[in-house]
């Protein structure tokens, strides 16, 4: 394939001409020695691979960059110990091209300076070198050296494999200048589960990217260590959406009574549906009787309230509030005997939207009984006389 989309040499007009630009890569003019160095690399002639190498340590840096360039087109293992120092260039654009020359090469002997080079300060480096080990089929194992980019960019759930060796370097990878490597560090720690790493992790709930502080929320709730609990509630009132849905959800994976008051006032007063719901999952899942009684009874007390009331945001935006329909709602995420309960009184509600959100609710409660209060509730003479005249619309409501 032509370099730089040159065209190819000819055989045998390349052959006569290796000697000319060997010598040429040594000229004063830089611009020579740059024209010399892709010349060589369009031939790939194994003859250049000592030259080429001296010119790994040109003093410009364009010359660098071509010569690495020109040495992974030649693919000469010769080469990998002048590529291997030039790992260390002041140029990210020739320590990229280096890495690209290594994996080139496609031998063992380059994979240590590729897994170095998962280090380097520059991510587009780091990725052409994750790209590079890919090529030459490496897996990190239980080396944790090169595991903390690697998992940046893959599955977190490869670090099962790898185990505690990668939790240091992981747990040091979450102050990384890349966001990247911070939000697969953190998600990896999640799923390796030492629990060692939950202060650091709980650390990164104020990093100041979004992607990590939602990756660290969810790891916490992999986790599952009370420690957590403080900073996931600060969390769920994060500017970002996505943040504060993943902490309600991860103070439910805890499971620590004491995150109950701080979710079911997200519950009773936030204006943010999803999160309203995923904080009465969360609850649902912890279950602590005196926050599901006081959120059942309060939910129950504003049920017949107008549904022209409208919810102020902090920014004065208006939300729609209809408490009936929304309610209904929350106590089926809820998902505990007493939401059942009320949810088979608003069967018969007068709002047609509260009727089929307690519908709904109570079909997804498998587990307290709704289905078979559902199918109860809908054969019985007084719901199917209630849900046709005088409201004018008979029962649709379909029990899967």
């Amino acid at each position: 394939m032509p370099l730089f989309g040159l065209p190819p040499v000819p055989k045998l007009e390349a052959a006569r001409s290796v000697g000319k630009l060997i010598k040429a890569l040594g000229h004063h003019d830089v611009g020579t020695r740059r024209a010399a160095g892709e010349a060589l690399g369009r031939i790939g002639d194994a003859q250049a691979v000592e030259a080429l190498s001296v010119a790994l340590s040109d003093a410009d840096s364009g010359v660098r960059r071509t010569a690495a360039e020109a040495l992974g087109r030649i693919g000469d293992a010769r080469a990998r110990e002048a590529l291997t120092v030039a790992m260390g260039d002041a140029d990210w654009l020739v320590r990229k091209a280096t890495v690209k020359a290594l994996g080139r090469l496609g031998d063992a002997g380059a994979v240590d300076a590729l897994v170095a080079a998962l280090a380097d300060p520059d991510s587009s480096v780091r990725r052409t070198a994750a790209k590079a080990l890919d090529g030459i089929g490496w897996k990190p194992g239980r080396d944790a050296t090169g595991v903390v980019y690697w998992v940046a960019q893959r599955e977190w759930s490869h670090c099962a494999e790898i185990g505690s060796p990668a939790v240091g370097p992981l747990i040091a990878s979450l102050s990384d200048r890349d966001p990247d490597v911070r939000r697969g560090a953190a998600g990896a720690l999640g799923r390796l589960g030492d629990r060692g790493a939950v202060d650091a992790v709980a650390g990164a709930l104020v990093d100041r990217d979004a992607g990590v502080r939602q990756t660290a929320a969810e790891a916490l709730g992999l986790l599952g260590d009370a420690r957590a609990v403080d900073g996931l509630e600060v969390a769920m009132h994060d500017s970002e959406a996505k943040v504060k849905w993943a902490a309600a959800e991860a103070l439910g994976h805890v499971g620590d009574a004491r995150a109950a008051p701080a979710l079911t006032e997200v519950v009773l007063r936030c204006p943010s549906e999803k999160l309203r719901l995923e904080a009465a999952r969360a609850l649902g899942r912890i279950g602590d009787e005196a926050s599901v009684a006081r959120l059942v009874d309060e939910l129950t007390a504003t049920h017949d309230q107008s549904n022209s009331v409208a919810y102020v945001g902090p920014e004065g935006e208006e939300y729609p509030n209809r408490p009936r329909r929304d309610g209904a709602y929350v106590l089926g995420a809820l998902a505990h005997v007493r939401a059942t309960e009320c949810l088979v009184r608003w069967l018969v509600d007068s709002d047609p939207e509260a009727r089929e959100a307690a519908a709904l609710a109570l079909g997804a409660i498998s587990g307290t009984g709704g289905v078979d209060a559902l199918v109860h509730r809908a054969t019985s003479d007084d719901y199917r006389t209630f849900m046709g005249d005088p409201i004018g619309h008979p029962g649709h409501y379909r029990v899967r």
